[in-house]
């Protein structure tokens, strides 16, 4: 319950420019608008990896993948949407698909769409991967974020 309270603290504080749902067991981002950073929180007590899906192009899933570790956060950034992501974990030496909604916490993390320095930013990607919900507000603003 800590957790969750924690994170709280730092999600859903601020007007969503995107639609982030959970539907068939995966995660959706869509009508990005502005860029945005949205936090993926980890409430299992075992890893999960969240990786996209690209239904219409495969091959542009490569490296898109985010170990998450129990109770652990990570942070994307995308000015463009739409994005899915599935939830996996590990079995019997290989992956099984998982229910993305009772594991996850989803959410826009609070930002002022502004860098820290002159710098732009744009495109999609991970800004921080396997972080504890108490240092995302510290990462997030060393990669240039001003919150």
């Amino acid at each position: 319950m800590k957790f969750f309270l924690m994170l709280m603290s730092f999600l859903f504080a601020t007007t969503v420019y995107a639609d982030i749902t959970q539907q068939s067991g995966k995660i959706l981002i869509q009508n990005v608008s502005a860029p945005e950073l949205d936090v993926f929180c980890n409430q299992k007590d075992s890893a999960l990896i969240l990786d996209r899906v690209d239904f219409n192009n495969p091959g542009v899933q490569a490296g898109w993948a985010s170990t998450l570790p129990p109770h652990m956060c990570s942070i994307f950034f995308t000015d463009k949407s739409p994005f899915t992501f599935a939830c996996s974990e590990e079995s019997s030496g290989g992956f099984k698909q998982v229910d993305c909604q009772p594991h996850l916490l989803v959410g826009p993390l609070t930002w002022s769409g502004k860098m820290l320095s002159n710098q732009t930013v744009s495109g999609s990607y991970w800004v921080a991967e396997a972080i504890s919900v108490d240092d995302v507000p510290l990462v997030v603003r060393h990669r240039g974020f001003d919150l």
